[in-house]
């Protein structure tokens, strides 16, 4: 069967599963309490390959749009194992949190910025962000702006975006502006041409979609803390081995091109 025509086929497409988690119970690591697309997020950056990455791009100098409170920062530094060696954080509306993050360790920094109208420091080559564009008004101009800053650039470059799947909008309830599809995914690699690589990771699936309707859409996870963290390890732990159905969330890349091994 022919691809639909509104789907960019130059996009990899990918189940994130326990064949990226090799031998580690990386989920007695996280929060119990968090919802299931908070685990595979955090599963998914602990996992990224960072020493790959440093290969192809260099010293890792990290600038995280929508970065909110800030604490991805130190837990990035962290999960990379030091490959991070700058971290910019940037969010339209300054936290308390940001100053004793930045007193804690050098290389985080936090700044108030709008997304929409970002300007990348030239000596940023990794662009993340974490349930952020979900918020922004119009993010075809944030992607524009962005390939216009690093598009001409002679270096390697990679962004990594998080967001949430079309199936978020039932179990979210109002949030946000949109989420996001295989054809809004598509409008955005379409303004990049060239060399550029898109791979799109699905991250879970109906198991996991289900565990957040039953627990986190209903607020039974605060009233059976146990039993929700057994069932929404069970569902995670059963999408990383096969995923089921549509995704939970995606893991969205633009790189600047084969070189950089994702």
């Amino acid at each position: 069967m022919l691809p639909p025509v509104w789907l960019d086929d130059r996009i990899e497409l990918r189940d994130f599963s326990m064949a990226d988690l090799p031998g580690v119970d990386h989920l007695g690591r996280l929060a119990p309490s968090a919802s299931p697309a908070r685990m595979l997020s955090d599963l998914f950056w602990m996992n990224v390959s960072w020493s790959s990455l440093t290969d192809a791009l260099g010293p890792l100098r990290l600038l995280d749009v929508g970065c909110g409170k800030g604490y991805y920062g130190p837990r990035l530094i962290e999960w990379s194992g030091g490959e991070v060696e700058s971290y910019v954080g940037i969010d339209a509306v300054p936290r308390p949190s940001w100053a004793k993050l930045e007193a804690g360790d050098a290389r985080l920094r936090y700044v108030v910025g709008d997304a929409s109208r970002l300007t990348v420091p030239n000596d940023v080559n990794l662009i993340i962000s974490q349930s952020c564009l979900e918020h922004v008004e119009d993010d075809m101009v944030f992607f524009s702006r962005i390939r216009d800053q690093l598009v001409p650039r002679s270096t390697p470059w990679l962004q990594l975006h998080l967001v949430p799947a079309a199936a978020c909008r039932s179990l979210y309830g109002p949030h946000g502006v949109r989420q996001y599809t295989l054809r809004t995914i598509s409008r955005a690699t379409r303004l990049y041409g060239g060399p550029a690589r898109f791979v799109l990771f699905r991250l879970g699936g109906e198991k996991c979609i289900d565990a957040h309707r039953m627990y986190v859409t209903t607020r039974l996870r605060e009233q059976s803390p146990a039993r929700y963290r057994d069932a929404v390890r069970t569902a995670v732990e059963s999408e990383l081995q096969t995923r089921h159905g549509a995704a939970l969330f995606y893991a969205f890349a633009i790189a600047s091109g084969s070189e950089v091994v994702l």
